[in-house]
């Protein structure tokens, strides 16, 4: 763990060392309170609740963990210091594991920030906080995975753009294939196949969150996908250390 927290503080400290943590945050706690209050026409609906949010995070997560993915691997690749990286007597598993760490405590950072809008919520009504509560924790959730994925792609390219486009496409596919109007569709098409394929979409499990439920099935999900993605980062870290 020792070698996890050399590479965790490595690459925190990076994010707050330029303006890449600040801009993150600034823009995506924008991005949240416009569509929530203004363009979500919370103050129009009358209801003390997070639904609104929840069901806009998911595609708001889509672009921005993209952005803070792409750089955690297409960088060094870019810049070459990926192979003095790797030369170090740390396990690829342990470098992996380091940056994912960081880039999901920003994250995590930005997420609690945005704690203004149930406050503010607070104020006007008298919300449900159970369901709120657990909301964050899948939103987190779904953070997390969506940065995993943005993780690996960008172990494949040293370039930035193509890591971010590439990871959003396959974002937006995960979002899009647990749509209840296409997972209806793949049902009554193609049956039990439908059902598998409609597994792997985050809505159907993120959904149970924004209710105020932790199914054991959800967090299986999030568990499952998160650390297949993680590790086929660290096998294509792996290859290319070998590869040379």
């Amino acid at each position: 763990m020792a070698n996890v927290w050399t590479i965790f503080k490595r690459e925190f400290g990076g994010y707050f060392n330029s303006p890449i943590a600040y801009v993150f945050m600034v823009i995506f706690l924008a991005a949240m309170g416009i569509l929530f209050f203004l363009m979500g026409h919370f103050y129009l609906q009358n209801v003390a609740d997070m639904r609104g949010y929840f069901n806009l995070i998911q595609f708001v997560f889509m672009i921005f963990v993209p952005g803070l993915a792409m750089r955690l691997w297409s960088e060094e690749r870019k810049l070459g210091t990926d192979e003095l990286l790797l030369t170090l007597p740390i396990r690829t598993h342990e470098i992996v594991l380091g940056k994912y760490l960081a880039g999901l405590s920003l994250l995590a950072i930005a997420l609690i920030l945005t704690s203004f809008i149930p406050i503010a919520i607070g104020h006007v009504g008298d919300p449900d906080w159970g369901p709120i509560i657990v909301g964050y924790i899948g939103a987190l959730l779904v953070g997390a995975l969506f940065l995993a994925l943005g993780s690996f792609i960008s172990s494949l390219t040293g370039n930035q753009i193509l890591a971010f486009v590439i990871s959003l496409i396959l974002c937006a596919l995960l979002i899009f294939i647990g749509h209840p109007g296409f997972v209806a569709e793949l049902k009554a098409n193609v049956g039990k196949v439908g059902e598998f394929l409609a597994f792997f979409g985050i809505m159907g499990h993120f959904e149970n969150a924004q209710k105020g439920i932790l199914d054991l099935r959800d967090l299986i999900y999030y568990a499952s996908m998160t650390a297949l993605f993680l590790f086929l980062n660290h096998f294509a870290v792996e290859n290319r250390k070998y590869s040379g």
